[in-house]
């Protein structure tokens, strides 16, 4: 049976989004700069420092540039530094190993010869073996449910800051979901949050870059939701600490994933996000681990997360 069209997005964000999507795949556009060196740019600036995700990204694809006839399963990477969007990436990769199954690249991405992010990522050589994977939980049809943004609209008042650049400059994909960010919503929620997410727009059939914009996707939303267990009373700032992704099975970002996200602890001022990926048939194709800072703010101060 044929899947039901997608809601119809309005004109204002389509043409935004867009905008979005030449500017991030442009930042993907890795430039050589010498033996196994890349140069990257932005994407265009939604917050003062750049998406960690970008970032993220950007390694995969530095590090499979680097690798042949095999693909990435996994990518553990921490973040060191906030990067600035007026300064270019430098992305260096170390061959650390090559064995006859599995690969092994090290990448630094460096703004200014200072290191922001540190990744190892791993390559392997499809191999037969038992299969099996958690069922995806029940969720509603992305076409049943609102975009972020149009959560962001529905708003009573002012939607802030952070729901300002949703609207003004929204990220590259399309994101709907029944549950509204925190940092709109402000009521503590505990349990899964379910996300539907896509790249909006079809894209070149380049496996090393549909994995490279599923790491992307992967750390939106995730200091988000550690705080999403806590009333709008309790203001704090959060920050990615380090993120871990396991590539399961191939999967096309341009097409609707389900990621399903929770946080199980949060403690001594850091908390732990999760996630997995499903593809719309149910399949279970990517797990993501991310430990957050989740400081206390002074009275009266806000902060706005990046994702």
């Amino acid at each position: 049976m044929s899947s039901p069209s997608p809601a119809a997005l309005p004109d204002w964000l389509v043409s935004r989004l867009e905008r979005s999507c030449r500017a991030t795949l442009a930042a993907f556009a890795l430039e050589p700069a010498g033996p196994d060196r890349f140069r990257a740019s932005s994407e265009d600036a939604r917050f003062p420092r750049i998406f960690g995700g970008l970032v993220l990204g950007q390694s995969l694809l530095a590090a499979a540039r680097c690798v042949e006839e095999r693909h990435a399963h996994s990518l553990h990477a921490h973040f060191l530094e906030s990067g600035r969007h007026d300064r270019p990436i430098l992305l260096e990769v170390e061959r650390v190993r090559d064995g006859r199954s599995f690969a092994t690249r090290r990448v630094r991405a460096l703004q200014d010869g200072e290191p922001i992010l540190i990744a190892t990522v791993s390559f392997h050589r499809d191999e037969e073996g038992p299969e099996h994977g958690d069922a995806m939980p029940e969720a509603p049809p992305p076409e049943a449910l609102p975009t972020l943004q149009e959560l962001v609209r529905r708003r009573p008042g002012e939607p802030g800051v952070a729901g300002h650049k949703w609207l003004e400059v929204p990220p590259p994909l399309e994101f709907r979901t029944a549950e509204a960010p925190r940092f709109l919503e402000g009521r503590p929620l505990e349990g899964p949050r379910l996300i539907w997410l896509r790249w909006p727009e079809p894209l070149p059939d380049d496996p090393a870059l549909q994995r490279a914009l599923l790491a992307y996707a992967s750390d939106y939303m995730l200091v988000d939701v550690v705080a999403r267990q806590h009333a709008a009373g309790l203001e704090v700032m959060g920050a990615s600490l380090d993120h871990a992704l396991w590539l399961h099975a191939p999967a096309r970002i341009d097409e609707w994933l389900l990621y399903v996200q929770d946080s199980p602890v949060a403690r001594g001022g850091r908390g732990l996000a999760q996630g997995r990926f499903f593809t719309r048939a149910g399949a279970l194709v990517a797990s993501v681990c991310q430990e957050v800072l989740v400081r206390r703010l002074a009275p009266g101060k806000r902060w706005h997360p990046p994702s």
